[in-house]
């Protein structure tokens, strides 16, 4: 979806261990923050501890647990963005809730988090995301949909 959009980004697989094969974690990187997705057991749980999650709530040093959610855009800095951790989870296969939070250092907590499960998207045009996702109908699909369609048209005469 973040490729579909307007907005300016780097998606970067990163390894945590030195390894060959070893853990590999995305990391996304935007104007304005750094990205890291998370499964998480519920919508106030952190995710399990990890060195780059630990390394990246570093640079959220400068919010403190104490001040107003309202007072943290006093404290960002262009040169050195927030690191942002995208939860998400569910039960039984569904997607129950996405969230983006804003953890203290060493992630134990949230300084801030909010749900963005029904957020709107921005896409520069649908038709374009279509193509590049390469959909189609199967054959008896379009079968069921000219049918139909022309049972609607015959219905109208």
């Amino acid at each position: 979806m973040l490729t579909s959009s307007a907005i300016p980004h780097e998606i970067a697989d990163k390894a945590s261990s030195r390894y060959v094969n070893g853990h590999t974690y995305l990391m996304i990187e935007t104007k304005g923050a750094i990205l890291t997705p998370a499964k998480v057991l519920s919508e106030a749980s952190v995710p399990k501890k990890a060195l780059f999650r630990n390394r990246g709530s570093l640079l959220n040093k400068q919010y403190n647990l104490f001040d107003k959610p309202e007072d943290l855009n006093e404290y960002y800095d262009a040169n050195q963005p927030p690191f942002l951790l995208l939860t998400y989870g569910g039960s039984n296969h569904q997607l129950r809730f996405v969230r983006l939070g804003l953890p203290d250092i060493g992630v134990g907590r949230w300084i801030d988090q909010i749900d963005i499960t029904q957020a709107p998207v921005l896409l520069k045009n649908p038709e374009e995301v279509r193509k590049d996702l390469h959909l189609t109908f199967t054959s008896t699909a379009d079968e069921l949909i000219r049918r139909g369609l022309e049972n609607e048209r015959e219905v109208d005469f």
